[in-house]
């Protein structure tokens, strides 16, 4: 702990993340205040007087015993790794909270302009609404900053190429439910599957200004899934939830499935069937418009954690989805 005085000092907002070798380390803060948590455990706080370039630091190292105050004699406890600490502690997730409700409670006060027709007085609330919003699409957004090393950022372009890989299956969507429907000749079970869109794209939604690419999966029930350097977040109803790669179980297999929609171009027939069948496997003649439906064998892909996250997707490539299999986990085992 102690007085320095420097030329610069900056203190520009939001979050900034440095992923090594030696772990990850993220700072966050405004002008006149930022908090450093290192890679190696030490969390730095930083007080300053803009514009004079004078700055206070006050400097905490973890240890194995307890945490001590470094060159002072006062013990304190340190604070978890947001990598590995519960969702609710993470500084970064309470942002990116924060900026979601601001927008939520900015749509809600736009619904004022119904009352307008009753009272001019009313306007103001509309208009609350409307800088509620702007508020949240600006200043309230969470920033991340990211500096990687050369093999960090080598192992993200790699997870970056496996999602966009992907993406260009031409069928991508997420499983909901799933049941056998039938048993095929070589004793494998036929499934069908109720589903929804899954959208793969690098869009960056508005609660969040970051400086590197990103994968963004919109998914159902509006849940956002969006993979980073250091974590991903999955967000449903506003709450948000880290995902640890280090915990992130990738599983793909085979899957016969028949396909009552649009039959993708990339697909792999294997057989056709009827939509109404006979336990013989004959078409029930008893249904007029009785139609024949391919199956296809599709790649079945899991994302699951041991805290209970769980995504399943149907694609329709399966060359593509064991490419990106391998090299997700390349990825996130460097990462």
């Amino acid at each position: 702990m102690g007085l320095r005085i420097r030329k610069s000092v900056n203190l520009g907002a939001g979050f900034r993340i440095n992923v090594s070798k030696t772990g990850v380390g993220y700072s966050w803060g405004t002008k006149g205040y930022r908090v450093t948590k290192t890679a190696k455990g030490t969390k730095r706080t930083t007080y300053s007087i803009p514009g004079t370039g004078v700055s206070y630091v006050d400097e905490r190292q973890k240890t194995k015993e307890n945490s001590t105050l470094i060159n002072a004699s006062v013990e304190t406890a340190s604070e978890s790794s947001p990598l590995n600490a519960d969702s609710s502690q993470d500084p970064i997730s309470k942002s990116i909270e924060r900026g979601i409700l601001l927008n939520k409670i900015g749509l809600f006060f736009l619904l004022g302009v119904l009352l307008i027709k009753t009272h001019i007085l009313f306007i103001s609330i509309p208009l609350i609404g409307v800088l509620l919003i702007i508020l949240a699409h600006t200043a309230a957004k969470t920033v991340l900053n990211y500096s990687l090393d050369s093999e960090k950022e080598a192992a993200y372009n790699k997870m970056l190429s496996a999602w966009q890989l992907l993406s260009e299956s031409n069928k991508h969507s997420q499983v909901i439910s799933k049941c056998s429907l039938d048993t095929a000749p070589d004793g494998s079970t036929i499934y069908g599957l109720t589903e929804c869109a899954c959208h793969i794209n690098s869009s960056i939604p508005f609660y969040i200004k970051s400086n590197v690419a990103i994968i963004h999966l919109k998914l159902s029930r509006k849940q956002r899934l969006l993979l980073l350097p250091d974590r991903g977040f999955l967000i449903r109803k506003g709450r948000v939830k880290t995902i640890d790669y280090s915990d992130l179980d990738i599983v793909i297999a085979p899957m016969k499935f028949t396909e009552s929609g649009t039959l993708p171009s990339d697909a792999l027939v294997l057989d056709y069937t009827w939509q109404h069948t006979n336990k013989n496997g004959t078409p029930d003649k008893r249904y007029r418009n009785n139609q024949a439906l391919p199956v296809c064998l599709y790649g079945n892909l899991m994302l699951k954690n041991s805290n209970g996250f769980y995504v399943e997707l149907l694609i329709s490539n399966l060359q593509k989805a064991t490419q990106f299999s391998e090299l997700m986990a390349e990825a996130t085992k460097a990462l």
